[in-house]
């Protein structure tokens, strides 16, 4: 099931904010290319929630405080 949330849009624009793909994005938090974009799009549409470990992963790369995300 997928739930928009306030996490999922946050994310979104995180993302849009530094004109940065969700392939491009899963690559730098070091998931695999294959299933980068695939793995974010999930995570952006609230189908699967990211581990604490990937979400610190996301806010570093996107520049943004863990707590933005929350």
């Amino acid at each position: 099931m997928q739930v928009k949330s306030f996490f999922t849009e946050r994310l979104k624009q995180a993302r849009k904010n530094m004109k940065i793909s969700q392939k491009d994005l899963g690559i730098k938090i070091g998931i695999d290319p294959s299933s980068a974009s695939g793995r974010m799009n999930h995570y952006e549409t609230g189908r699967h929630m990211p581990d604490i470990d990937t979400l610190k992963k996301m806010a570093k790369e996107l520049n943004v405080p863990v707590n933005y995300f929350l």
